[in-house]
């Protein structure tokens, strides 16, 4: 089935306008944090039995606080993500080892996994639903990740844009996933996401956004059931980074959709092929864009914040977008929602937009257009116009088919192909630097 792709990441501070949240806004789905659908005694954060645990997305519930006299719609359709959260990822994955190197924690990632599974097996309905029990594993509307920003929390260091950094980001999911799906068994019918990384942080000496590619990273993608993405363009340094601006491929909010080979055309760059934002990387993996945001959500956000929708729509892959966030504390100022009245209604009034279908399918590729084939010669020989118009020219009989013979290197922007084919008096060649020419015998 296809949904809205308009969702929202939840509060984690003031929960009001619960309502217009889940009914009005989050017409697609949302994301929200492990600890608000029920205490989690490892991490010491607790869930809020005032906001019914969260169950009221499925469930529903009656008028909160003389609120929308609907209450809260129940929806089983509605995608949720659900960030497994902690203050400090590295505690529930890696260890120093005797030599003070960073390592993979493998029994710390295995029980953070049974932990995964205790969380979301039973959840529990707060004061409104005291007997309703959600089980997520089994919730095929739920995606679930281990954790948040690798790559620069819980405090940015310079190793973390290192390969080997990633190389443990990508192990540790690796082994936490496993454990998840050996735990849960036949039962599963969630999703299990990858970990969204910030983002920007390229690994020295390679290409932009390379570190997708990086063995471990690209395993975690390849095994993960959905892409998860952070998006973010710093409209409060200017409206260079929004949608719109020259930045917006770069430091802005269209980064992941970068295409191939933009830095070395826009900035002649040389240092490599520009392999392009995340999801040019992968179009084909659905992907939830878990957060994503301007840190400004005034009115001068909403053309760069359309634009997005409309860029994620047209990509044919994206599942949900969700702002982040609806409400928060000091530490989230300027991404907080629903601190105007103004930035809220815009929201629950702006244009809905289609996400991916879910269960997933893959973007039908593009049709090929026949190749043309040679009206010169008896046999039918498939060659380019511009071979037929040269031998017309010179009153040569085409006798082959046109041979495309590619680079060794075929990630060499500056390496191309040529082609050959054989006539009766000589043969034809075509580079895209000198055209055809002809070669008498």
């Amino acid at each position: 089935m296809t949904r809205d792709l308009n969702g929202m990441h939840t509060a984690d501070g003031n929960h009001s306008f619960n309502e217009q949240f889940v009914n009005d806004i989050c017409t697609g789905g949302m994301v929200l944090m492990d600890f608000q659908l029920r205490d989690n005694p490892a991490t010491q954060m607790h869930s809020n039995w005032e906001c019914d645990n969260w169950v009221w997305i499925r469930a529903g519930c009656p008028p909160w606080k003389g609120g929308d006299p609907r209450g809260v719609i129940g929806n089983a359709d509605k995608l949720v993500g659900v960030r497994m959260y902690q203050q400090d990822w590295r505690a529930w994955a890696l260890r120093v080892d005797g030599a003070g190197k960073w390592t993979v924690n493998v029994g710390k990632c295995k029980e953070w996994a049974q932990i995964t599974v205790e969380q979301l097996s039973g959840v529990h309905g707060g004061k409104f639903n005291p007997g309703y029990r959600w089980d997520m594993l089994a919730d095929p509307n739920v995606i679930i990740w281990p954790w948040n920003e690798p790559d620069i929390e819980p405090s940015y260091q310079l190793y973390m844009c290192e390969a080997w950094w990633y190389d443990l980001i990508g192990k540790s999911w690796l082994i936490w996933a496993e454990e998840v799906r050996r735990l849960a068994g036949a039962g599963l019918r969630a999703s299990l996401a990858t970990a969204p990384l910030a983002g920007g942080h390229d690994i020295p000496g390679w290409a932009p956004d390379q570190e997708y590619q990086q063995a471990a990273m690209s395993a975690m993608i390849q095994m993960a059931d959905v892409l998860n993405v952070h998006s973010y363009g710093h409209l409060n340094h200017g409206p260079q980074f929004g949608a719109f601006g020259p930045e917006r491929f770069w430091d802005g909010i269209l980064r992941p959709f970068r295409p191939y080979g933009w830095k070395n055309e826009t900035e002649g760059w040389t240092g490599g092929q520009d392999f392009g934002g995340v999801i040019t990387q992968y179009p084909t993996k659905p992907t939830l864009i878990s957060e994503c945001g301007f840190f400004d959500w005034t009115d001068k956000a909403w053309p760069h914040l359309e634009e997005f929708y409309r860029v994620c729509e047209a990509a044919g892959n994206i599942l949900l977008c969700a702002p982040f966030i609806a409400h928060s504390f000091s530490a989230h100022e300027g991404n907080r929602i629903f601190v105007r009245d103004s930035s809220r209604e815009y929201f629950r009034h702006m244009k809905r937009y289609q996400g991916a279908p879910w269960p997933f399918v893959p973007p039908s590729p593009p049709v090929e257009e026949p190749v043309p084939v040679s009206k010169s010669n008896p046999d039918g020989y498939i060659v380019g116009d511009g071979f037929e118009r040269k031998a017309a020219e010179l009153g040569w009989t085409i006798l082959s088919d046109e041979l495309y013979h590619d680079p060794a290197d075929r990630s060499d922007p500056t390496r191309s192909a040529f082609s050959e084919c054989f006539c009766d008096k000589g043969r034809l060649y075509w580079h895209a630097k000198v055209g055809v020419q002809a070669v008498p015998f």
